[in-house]
């Protein structure tokens, strides 16, 4: 989670960029459903298995599968990052990026 600084809370400027900062978090963790992302794909935790040796593999079928729910939770969370990113992202960025290509 995002820690902020309490010591910093006496500045208006700095009351707004906590909002703003709760905000988006709030707008991660709760304004997108997780029914509408696309679920994280079965190759990809085989990869992810295929790089942990067969020892540790072995008997281990709890942490396993503790491991995948970590990965799919992390995945979730970048994936809502991302499109909240894309959302409030200044399109005046996007054009000054392309005066520069250009």
């Amino acid at each position: 989670m995002i820690e902020l600084d309490v010591s910093m809370a006496n500045d208006s400027s700095n009351n707004y960029l906590a909002g703003d900062i709760c905000r988006y978090n709030y707008y991660i963790t709760h304004g997108i459903d997780t029914e509408h992302i696309a679920p994280l794909d079965r190759s990809w935790i085989e990869r992810v298995l295929a790089l942990l040796a067969p020892r540790l593999r072995h008997n281990k079928d709890d942490l396993i599968t503790c491991l995948i729910d970590e990965m799919r939770d992390d995945y979730l969370l970048s994936v809502k990052k991302a499109i909240i990113d894309f959302v409030l992202r200044d399109p005046r960025s996007d054009a000054d990026a392309l005066v520069r290509i250009q």
